[in-house]
């Protein structure tokens, strides 16, 4: 009987979470939503004005949303020489959303690590996605869809969830081999490390 590698198998059980994750997500769409019953005192909660159209419909949102890093990772993998590991365990964590396209180019431009700290097109570059999502947040409230404080704190728990996944495959932003995942990383000599440690910073990944 052939034996399955232990890689393939840990790549297998990450990808059957993520489609188990998935599937739950759409469960929870489907099902008939919550009711309560509004009080009169809290009725000038919800006498907002009617919007025929959203300024970012739900739909490209959500396309928005899962689409945007995976660009993201495949400009690294082009423009920035990200071997096949890199990209397998970025794509892994892609469902995170625009917020871990911004750590994931922060790692890879290493914007907090040495070598990549004082320059401004490297933390604008971090910022950008993060500035799209914020647009968006600020959306729904423009169209009633949400009060400010679901906002606020959805967007929190969105960074923070976020940022819990992409330390799951990669070092702190402050690494000087953050741009590389946790197995890549593990995998070095000390020779290496301490030549990628002297050199400061390279666009190669």
């Amino acid at each position: 009987m052939r034996r399955v590698p232990r890689a393939g198998l840990a790549l297998a059980l990450e990808v059957g979470v993520r489609a188990l994750l998935l599937g739950l997500f759409l469960i929870t769409e489907l099902l008939p939503p919550f009711q309560r019953v509004i009080q009169p005192e809290e009725m000038w909660l919800y006498k907002n004005p009617y919007v025929e159209s959203d300024h970012v419909p739900a739909k490209p949102m959500f396309f928005i949303a899962f689409l945007s890093p995976l660009i993201l990772i495949l400009l690294a993998k082009f423009f920035m020489n990200a071997d096949q590991e890199d990209t397998r365990e970025a794509c892994l964590v892609a469902f995170a959303g625009l917020a871990f396209g911004s750590f994931y180019i922060a790692g890879k431009l290493h914007c907090f690590a040495p070598g990549g700290r004082g320059q401004s097109w490297r933390l604008c570059a971090f910022l950008a996605p993060l500035f799209v999502a914020m647009l968006i947040a600020l959306s729904r409230t423009c169209d009633y869809k949400h009060h400010w404080q679901d906002v606020l704190v959805g967007s929190a728990l969105g960074l923070a969830l976020a940022y819990l996944c992409y330390r799951q495959h990669y070092p702190p932003l402050t690494d000087p081999e953050c741009h590389r995942p946790h197995q890549r990383k593990s995998r070095l000599s000390a020779t290496e490390r301490q030549k990628l440690t002297l050199s400061g910073f390279s666009l190669d990944v």
